[in-house]
């Protein structure tokens, strides 16, 4: 084993709890990945050892299986910094393809198990938590049905959550910001993105939206989106859990979607005719052929949450988007009705 390994096994080790050296070239501690057990602060199922003349960690709880140099990449970036530049050393020149290809080999379920192992540990599902938790009543209260729940998470830190599942986000944010959690995963289920937001109603930043580093732009919901199906774009990622085969844009851009998504789409904005920018990108978007659902003069309503809370069914939404859906010259005619409400 490479005393450079040895080196920063010892150094990451100061970080780890009942970390300790069992044996020559084999390191016990509680895996940081997924906590390893919150009742017996003394369990130790994470372990670095030596196999092929390459150091590897393994946690036999959340079976995360990874190179060292994999480990400390993901985890403690600061510190891998330094081991590579160390490593690189060592190993010279001529070997550099050795030491760029030590990638997680091993890693199981690369790469959402590391995502949802995270995301275990730094938050927790909304399923999960007690029904009297803040967060749940904050949820309850909005109406979003239950078997949704399992989509939304809680997070006492959303800067640590951030952080931990995106090393490379310059976003500033704040320490111990208690957020509802809404991840953003692609058509491949890779997570790319995180919206939060605040259950404090004095926040300037109610929702704060961050996207993996080389992302140019986030849609909620594609992971469960039926491309074979007609289906709906709305701007909100918790409007969307209120529609079937439902994806969000986090923002007015409803067309964006349709760019994207080769699928027949109805594009479901806000409900607000004063609002210019969204005047602005609807009128476009009936100008290019959308499917775009223009709202009757009788709903004061802003939003689909706003309509569900208000004591409209699911099923009465659903039949209102779709008796209110024009394109065309009918769309244009209503819309420029609906803009003078």
């Amino acid at each position: 084993m490479s005393y450079i390994d040895t080196k920063y096994i010892n150094i990451v080790g100061q970080q780890l709890r009942n970390f300790k050296k069992k044996k020559e070239n084999l390191f016990n501690c509680s895996c940081p990945i997924c906590g390893d057990s919150a009742k017996k602060k003394t369990k130790a199922r994470g372990y670095f050892y030596y196999y092929k003349n390459e150091m590897f960690y393994k946690c036999h709880n959340c079976h995360a299986s990874m190179s060292l140099q994999y480990f400390l990449k993901s985890h403690y970036p600061s510190i891998h910094d330094s081991y590579a530049l160390e490593k690189f050393s060592e190993i010279g020149t001529k070997s550099k393809s050795t030491f760029s290809n030590l990638k997680p080999k091993n890693l199981i379920k690369e790469p959402k198990a590391n995502t949802e192992t995270i995301l275990k540990k730094f938050s927790a599902r909304l399923r999960d938590l007690d029904d009297d938790h803040y967060a749940k009543r904050y949820i309850s209260n909005r109406s979003i049905p239950k078997d949704r729940y399992d989509l939304i998470y809680y997070t006492e830190d959303f800067a640590r959550l951030v952080r931990e599942l995106f090393p490379d986000t310059q976003s500033k944010l704040y320490e111990n910001d208690c957020r509802i959690v809404l991840p953003f995963y692609n058509s491949k289920s890779e997570l790319i993105g995180l919206q939060g937001r605040s259950l404090l109603s004095d926040k300037s930043l109610r929702y704060i939206t961050i996207k993996k580093d080389g992302e140019e732009s986030l849609m909620y919901g594609l992971d469960r989106f039926n491309l074979s199906h007609s289906g709906y774009v709305v701007e909100g990622p918790i409007d969307s859990l209120f529609l079937p085969n439902c994806i969000a844009t986090a923002n007015s851009n409803l067309e964006f979607a349709c760019e994207k998504v080769n699928s027949d789409l109805t594009l479901v904005f806000d409900n607000e005719p004063k609002n210019r920018e969204i005047l602005k990108i609807m009128e476009r978007s009936i100008q290019n052929g959308r499917k775009v659902c223009i709202w009757n003069k009788q709903n004061k309503h802003k939003d689909i949450n706003e309509m569900i809370c208000s004591g409209m069914t699911k099923e009465d939404l659903i039949s209102l988007i779709n008796t209110r859906t024009f394109s065309g010259l009918n769309a244009m005619l209503e819309f420029n009705e609906w803009k003078r409400i």
